[in-house]
């Protein structure tokens, strides 16, 4: 007889130190779904587990080989975590709501915030730059213009924009890249 087999058989018949043995041998799994479910309280996560492991191994009917045995305690394990995954999405979605319905124009401040503070960098990563460069530089780091549109708006050749974005390029990599990463 299968090891497994004498635990939910000696369980069944209210031996508790044997539940034990079997919690034990499902921690790895139910350490898996603690991690998946991060954003609630472990203890938690793991006290609901070990009680659907315990209504598994009491309602378990057909006690025969140890694999069914193992894949049905899997699955019992798997359906709490489903549960338990959808009331956290459930949740976690109710407070974004909540957020959004509270302080929708938090988010756009923030927004402009980092837009004003990302215009301030190109301004004076282009400052030794002057004239029709300097704002070629601007369209190219600020707007999402193509070489073709800024040629056009500039009343230059795709080439000569197509080499300035190049050396854009390379002040960029230079300025960000090269010195504190």
């Amino acid at each position: 007889m299968g090891e497994l087999k004498i635990s939910i058989q000696e369980i069944q018949k209210k031996d508790i130190d044997k539940f034990y043995e079997i919690v034990k041998k499902m921690e790895p799994l139910m350490k898996k779904y603690m991690r998946i479910l991060y954003k609630e309280e472990k203890e938690d996560i793991h006290s609901e587990l070990v009680l659907a492991l315990w209504e598994a191994v009491i309602k378990m009917t057909y006690v025969e080989e140890e694999g069914q045995i193992m894949s049905y305690l899997c699955k019992a394990l798997h359906m709490k975590f489903l549960e338990l995954y959808r009331k956290s999405r459930k949740q976690h979605d109710l407070e974004f709501d909540f957020v959004d319905f509270i302080a929708p124009d938090r988010q756009v401040e923030e927004r402009e915030y980092s837009n004003r503070i990302t215009e301030h960098d190109m301004n004076n990563l282009v400052k030794d730059f002057s004239g029709i460069k300097k704002d070629i530089y601007l369209s190219m780091l600020l707007g999402s213009f193509t070489d073709v549109q800024i040629a056009f708006k500039f009343g230059i050749s795709r080439q000569y924009a197509n080499r300035l974005r190049k050396q854009l390029s390379y002040i960029l990599q230079k300025e960000y890249f090269e010195d504190g990463f």
